[in-house]
Parts: C-alpha cells; sequence; structure tokens
C-alpha cells in the first residue's frame, strides 16, 4: 500500500511492528532543538508504589466488534465449531446434524438471485453429499421459543399481580434476546442487575439442539 494514502504527519521512514530508536516522530513540537537539549544528571532511584491495575472498559458505542477482546475459552469454543472440525467429525464417522436458520437462507437467496425453498433443498443436497445425518430448518424452534417466551411473560405477569415483593421470576420486563452476543455482555457486563429480567426460554438454535438431541433417535451403527 503506497504510504502516500496517509497523511504526511503519520508517515514515517519505516513502517514496521517495531519503533526502532532511529524512527523519530515526524509531528512538529515547534520547539527549539538546542533549548530541548537537557544536562545529564545523576540517576535517581525513586520509589513509588503501583498503582493498582484495573480493566479497561468500554461501551458498545465503542465496540468494533473485531473479536480482540474474546476471552481463551471462547478462543477455544471458535476452534471447535471451525469448517476443520466440521469435516473432520463428518469424516470420523460420527451423526453429525445441521441446523439452518431463517435469515440464513434468506441471505444465500437474496445472493444468488434463489427463492428460500431452492437454498434449503440445494443446502440439504450439499449437506448430505458430505455425509450429514440431517438437515433441519429452525423456523419451527423459533416458533416454539416464540409460545414458550409469551407463556413466561404472562406467568411472570400473574405472579408480580399477587405478590409485592420482588422475588425470583416476577421481574418485568422480560428480556429475551436469541443473539448469544448478546447474552454474553449482559452476563459479563451488567451481571446480577440485568440477569433476573432475562427471559430463561432457550433460543431457537438452542431448542432444535434439545429436541434433535432428546426426542429424535438416529441408528448410529
Amino acid at each position: 500500500m503506497s504510504s502516500s494514502r496517509f497523511s504526511p504527519a503519520l508517515q514515517a521512514s519505516d513502517l514496521n511492528d517495531f519503533i526502532a530508536p532511529s524512527q523519530d516522530c515526524v509531528v512538529s513540537l515547534n520547539k527549539n532543538s538546542a533549548a530541548s537539549r537537557l544536562p545529564i544528571k545523576k540517576k535517581q532511584v525513586v520509589v513509588s508504589t503501583k498503582p493498582p491495575e484495573e480493566s479497561v472498559k468500554i461501551s458498545l458505542k465503542d465496540c468494533l466488534a473485531c473479536s480482540g477482546c474474546i476471552t481463551s475459552a471462547e478462543t477455544v469454543m471458535l476452534e471447535k465449531q471451525s469448517l476443520d472440525d466440521f469435516v473432520t467429525r463428518i469424516n470420523s464417522g460420527k451423526t453429525v446434524i445441521v441446523s439452518v436458520s431463517p435469515q440464513s437462507r434468506a441471505s444465500l437467496a437474496a445472493f444468488f438471485g434463489l427463492s428460500q425453498s431452492q437454498v434449503f433443498r440445494k443446502l440439504t443436497a450439499l449437506f448430505k453429499s458430505m455425509g450429514v445425518k440431517a438437515v433441519y430448518d429452525t423456523s419451527s424452534s423459533r416458533d416454539l421459543a416464540l409460545i414458550e417466551a409469551c407463556n413466561e411473560f404472562i406467568s411472570r405477569y400473574k405472579l408480580s399481580q399477587l405478590s409485592s415483593n420482588k422475588e425470583v421470576g416476577t421481574s418485568l420486563p422480560v428480556l429475551s434476546s436469541a443473539c448469544p452476543g448478546w447474552i454474553c455482555y449482559a452476563e459479563k457486563t451488567l451481571g446480577s442487575y440485568i440477569l433476573p429480567y432475562i427471559s430463561s426460554v432457550k433460543s431457537p438454535q438452542q431448542v432444535i439442539g434439545a429436541a434433535i438431541k432428546h426426542h429424535m433417535i438416529f441408528d448410529q451403527t
């Protein structure tokens, strides 16, 4: 990339990850170079107490979604859900089931100029050719999650009318989200303040996963 695209104040003679001592800041300080020379003094040992380190906090408006703040545990989780791991599980002979969200189908349909039903059929054919046991649409699990969320709200509302105390299970309003990122933010940043208001209903992804795992049996032999 040509350095001419940068402002002259940001250009340096040697652009690399290591700032060598020979690289001086090109931003002029408007000072006399002779006056900036300091006389050499004897070294003095200054003992000071190191201030306690605090975690850096940013607001949502500052977040660039760069995934730079994920923990090592989340890094392992991402590695375990990579394409290579997906192919490895298929080749190992394990039963692999794929669930496709309506959002994914709609995005692919818009990109390739196909209908959503065509996209789902093509994805099903693709995954099964790779060795996937079955392919499910999460639309049904989304409907089930919405029904359960409505039932939970009605239950909390009725309990709040009968009880004057803010007990667990009666907190209103009910906050619901199928986005793992939002839930992760709420748990790690907001903590006990917001957790009582979060719906206990599983996301559509979790609903279809639980239904497949506990209610649908496949012959793995």
